[in-house]
């Protein structure tokens, strides 16, 4: 349990909004829900979210609920729960996922599957990414239980697996095969919502857009021999290598999309920013040096101008004296919303055609397109009212995810507006803090914990019941 020896109801100048009063709950629970699910191993492979499951249904249970396991697969598991409200319709749904990346215990400070509590902090992995948001979301329905709250429209809380590792078994899965449960209008997840203090005012990030993934070989030819004799061969590795340096070399063509300009423009690309990013050589210059303090700002932000493309890996000869007669790398392909398979074959060919023969393939199952949402919503208005409660000075700042979220699926399928944002205020340097993330010594401070379960409960609460 939270170090003191005492139980606090959260309580603040506003605890309840729109019938929702969080102050019914205790931080102590909501730390403990915390630390309970951190020390659950759900490291992805295997998975093993089942145990999270059943923690989350027995807690729901106890407060009145009647929460639903769905197993697709063994030991892998989504939590469900619908929470009816007047009109019968689903409007909102909270997901968050259970799995999470492997930890390399050595190095970090304290035991990544420990939920350990040091000055004001939970330590271990999912911390931020996200079993933080998981209980967030949790503490919100049960706030909303205590309150005795029935709000206008249906809202459902669902966390699920595997989203770690594709979310097939998960969030796809859902869709896929529970439509009707899962199908609304509006959906919070991860991938945004955090706080950074600039001068006067404090910018939260709402994501509401991510790029797209294909991953690719590309295949150079020559002739195989014995590694004894190699002017006797024609070495494929050696056009391979070719293959390499182009695309380390490689410039893709900006195309910002008008969010992602705002974005740049609110913090701290100011006016200059449409102007920059118009000019390819203006952009890659300013983009190749440090911005402000933020050493990794400038690969970020180039991430979310254009495609990018990775060269991940490398095979020739599976033998040390076989010279190998075709080699192929591998590519992790970045696009942007919009942009397909073809827009890749495109790029990838005005980079090496007529300078090495090579063929492109995609590899099988692997590709997603990106997804967008619009960024001015009713609910993304909820939300902006609700942070300037707490923090008058806020404002929402559109975010472009390099990466992707279940929020996909439900995007492509159902056209739902779907916005990351788990809302806690960003303490120390921002760097440090996104590199937890998948990283070591990942942490949420309890301050941050409890904050963000108050924000998010006010904006369901608000949100729940417009008609």
């Amino acid at each position: 349990m939270y170090p003191e020896n005492r139980k606090t109801n959260v309580q603040t100048a506003e605890t309840q909004t729109m019938g929702i009063d969080f102050g019914l709950i205790e931080k102590e629970e909501i730390i403990q829900w915390l630390v309970d699910i951190i020390r659950i191993d759900t490291t992805n492979p295997p998975g093993n979210e089942l145990p999270v499951a059943e923690y989350l249904a027995d807690v729901l249970q106890k407060e009145g609920f009647d929460p639903e396991i769905i197993e697709p697969e063994e030991n892998r598991a989504t939590l469900y729960l619908r929470i009816p409200g007047k009109s019968g319709k689903a409007k909102l749904l909270l997901m968050a996922h259970s799995d999470v990346v492997p930890a390399e215990t050595n190095t970090w400070k304290y035991p990544p599957f420990s939920g350990k509590i040091v000055d004001g902090e939970v330590w271990g992995r999912g911390a931020l990414d996200c079993k933080g948001l998981v209980v967030m979301e949790l503490a919100t329905v049960i706030a909303l239980k205590r309150s005795g709250f029935i709000p206008e429209h249906d809202l459902i809380y669902m966390i699920v697996p595997d989203e770690e590792a594709g979310g097939e078994i998960g969030a796809k899965y859902m869709v896929e095969n529970y439509p009707e449960k899962v199908k609304v209008p509006y959906l919070i997840n991860e991938g945004g919502g955090g706080g950074l203090k600039q001068k006067n005012r404090w910018l939260f990030t709402l994501s509401n857009a991510e790029k797209g993934a294909f991953w690719a070989w590309v295949k150079v030819s020559g002739t195989p021999g014995h590694g004894s004799v190699p002017r006797a061969s024609k070495n494929a590795l050696y056009d391979l290598a070719k293959v390499i340096r182009i695309l380390e070399k490689h410039k893709t063509k900006i195309n910002p999309s008008e969010d992602v300009l705002r974005q740049i423009e609110l913090l701290g690309g100011g006016k200059m920013a449409k102007f920059i990013f118009s000019h390819q050589k203006l952009a890659d210059f300013i983009l190749s040096h440090p911005i402000g303090k933020l050493k990794d700002a400038g690969a970020m932000l180039d991430a979310m101008i254009r495609p990018t493309i990775a060269v991940t890996m490398a095979e020739g000869s599976d033998k040390v004296n076989v010279i190998p007669g075709e080699a192929r790398v591998g590519i992790d392909a970045r696009l942007l919303p919009g942009q397909d398979w073809e827009d890749l074959e495109e790029e990838l060919n005005r980079a090496l055609k007529g300078k090495v023969e090579y063929s492109i393939e995609q590899q099988e199952g692997m590709g997603m397109s990106g997804n967008s949402s619009p960024f001015e919503t009713p609910l993304k208005e909820v939300i902006q009212r609700v942070l300037q409660r707490h923090e008058p000075s806020a404002q929402l700042v559109p975010y472009q995810l390099t990466g992707a979220t279940d929020s996909r699926f439900f995007r492509t399928t159902f056209g739902t507006v779907a916005y990351g944002f788990m809302p806690f205020k960003i303490e120390g340097n921002i760097d440090e803090v996104f590199s937890q993330v998948h990283g070591r010594n990942e942490r949420i401070s309890v301050d941050n914990l409890v904050w963000g379960s108050q924000v998010l409960a006010e904006i369901v609460g608000e949100f729940l019941d417009i008609p």
